[in-house]
């Protein structure tokens, strides 16, 4: 579905008008535009007039966040708009089940913080861990010494760009991924959550210390084991913010220009 755009002749005369969302002023043609917005596609900020076939911008939605520069509109590319929406997603507390506690666009309070990535996911160019990247002052080719930059290894990772960043930690020799009300080792997570459904559930009802799981997850990755793929990645994943906690740590002597 798209923003589906109604006639002016039968909003006019009360003629089969349904539901719709706001109304918009073709500047091309003057006809008045009943519009329902579809909030699936909300970053494309534009329609296009049946009449004239002119492009109409969705003024109604930005409202007092109107962000023209020069008289052209910035919300008429999709993808800025997406990193605007990102920049709101922001601001949405975020329980520790991962729901968000206030609605957001068109999902509903209590949806899943990663639901929502997925949605910014298939529709920003690079996917998330682009729009996350996206800053201005890289556009600009700003020059930042490492004291300027803030460590991104923490233990108490706050926002969406925190969490992706400190999903997986280690603890006690093992490694630990945040997932929904509670942590746990990495390797509970791929027997409990995804062999069951994507890898050998019977294996995983097989009871093993967690050496055991280890050994036999890292084995099963050379028989092209989904589940044992991602054991590999997060468990990597895990040993490369280790490193980069250590590297963070002795920059504290040293300063480097990142060009």
């Amino acid at each position: 579905m798209a923003h589906k755009i109604f006639g002016s002749d039968a909003f006019q005369n009360g003629v089969d008008v349904p539901y719709y969302d706001i109304e918009e002023h073709c500047p091309h043609c003057d006809e008045v535009l009943p519009i329902l917005i579809d909030f699936d596609q909300i970053h494309h900020f534009y329609v296009t007039c049946p009449t004239c076939g002119g492009r109409v911008l969705l003024c109604s939605l930005c409202e007092e966040n109107c962000d023209q520069r020069d008289g052209v509109c910035q919300m008429s590319d999709p993808a800025t708009n997406l990193r605007w929406l990102w920049a709101e997603f922001g601001d949405i507390p975020i329980n520790d089940r991962d729901e968000i506690e206030e609605p957001f666009l068109h999902f509903e309070r209590g949806t899943d913080r990663f639901e929502i990535w997925h949605w910014f996911d298939d529709r920003y160019p690079g996917g998330v861990v682009a729009l996350m990247q996206y800053n201005e002052r890289d556009e600009q080719k700003a020059k930042k010494s490492v004291y300027e930059l803030p460590k991104m290894v923490t233990d108490n990772p706050n926002g969406n760009f925190e969490v992706m960043l400190n999903l997986v930690y280690g603890k006690d020799g093992w490694s630990y991924i945040r997932h929904g009300e509670m942590d746990m080792p990495i390797t509970d997570f791929c027997f409990k959550k995804l062999c069951p459904e994507f890898g050998c559930p019977a294996v995983a009802k097989i009871p093993m210390t967690n050496e055991e799981q280890d050994e036999l997850l890292f084995d099963c990755v050379f028989d092209n084991c989904p589940v044992a793929t991602v054991y590999a990645a997060l468990s990597g994943y895990g040993h490369l913010r280790d490193r980069l906690r250590k590297h963070e740590d002795a920059m504290t002597n040293r300063v480097l220009t990142l060009e």
